[in-house]
């Protein structure tokens, strides 16, 4: 599809809020190859790589997931090459090169599905401040209230980091309890973020987000495809480090984490891309 994920409106919210939903960005069929690809993984014991499928398990119920898909399946590499994924990155953070950091399917299985504890993508993130970082969510199937879509806290993006608040709150997404009424001086108030199957939704890797179980008779599938800036330095010190390939100091290394810039754009769709104004 060519029509822009994200216009200048959605980039403007976005900016004030750390979130907005964007337009479609995959066809039905594209979505439902992508998300046939996950559940056999789920489902088929004989897929090989459904012993790699770890589940967070939050509060008993299960939230499924793999990371590093573009590794796996020509699809979902094809997926972070995205001229409209790229075109919207440039467009949320004024910045024209990025890393994907990795991608992973999120996958709530029908009227079990787990819910997914408050929190930020920042804290996971093993890099040395600052850095920039923004997270892509594609709906696979339509997410909505009753099968767990996400909530986010609009705003949060600009208060630093919560993460031993988020971790008093965190299982208040398990049962839909209210979250408090303020952080130090900032009023909190959860936003629901449904997504429709095939599009995009984009937050900062500092905006708060959970989401609810799934106690739908429906699957709630989705791919996300972390990214951060290409001038980004790993944190070798970092208890999230131990799974990564890094040095310590050192810019990441594109056989790793996928560069996304103009030329790796031009590169893989033949095009001579057009530099941002």
């Amino acid at each position: 599809m060519n029509q822009p994920v994200i216009t200048a409106e959605q980039a403007a919210e976005f900016q004030s809020r750390g979130f907005v939903l964007g337009n479609r960005l995959l066809t039905d069929d594209q979505a439902d190859e992508m998300f046939g690809i996950i559940q056999d993984i789920v489902t088929n014991d004989d897929n090989p790589y459904h012993k790699r499928v770890y589940d967070f398990k939050h509060g008993g119920r299960p939230l499924l997931h793999i990371k590093n898909m573009w590794k796996r399946y020509e699809v979902f590499n094809n997926l972070h090459q995205s001229p409209q994924i790229y075109d919207a990155l440039r467009a949320l953070t004024g910045l024209d090169e990025f890393h994907l950091w990795q991608d992973r399917f999120f996958y709530k299985p029908p009227a079990s599905g787990g819910f997914h504890t408050w929190h930020q993508d920042s804290k996971y993130l093993p890099f040395l401040k600052p850095y920039t970082a923004a997270s892509v969510w594609i709906a696979l199937n339509d997410a909505d209230a009753d099968n767990g879509a996400m909530s986010m806290v609009p705003g949060s993006h600009q208060w630093g980091d919560a993460s031993d608040f988020l971790e008093g709150i965190a299982d208040h997404a398990a049962d839909g309890r209210p979250l408090p009424d303020s952080y130090g001086d900032h009023k909190i108030q959860s936003t629901l973020c449904p997504v429709p199957r095939g599009y995009a939704h984009f937050h900062s890797g500092s905006t708060w987000h959970g989401s609810g179980p799934n106690w739908s008779d429906r699957p709630r599938c989705a791919i996300g495809l972390f990214f951060v800036g290409a001038d980004v330095r790993f944190d070798g010190n970092s208890m999230w480090a131990k799974d990564y390939e890094g040095k310590h100091g050192e810019p990441l290394d594109a056989e790793f984490y996928p560069r996304l810039d103009a030329e790796s754009i031009a590169a893989a769709h033949d095009t001579v891309w057009v530099p941002r104004a």
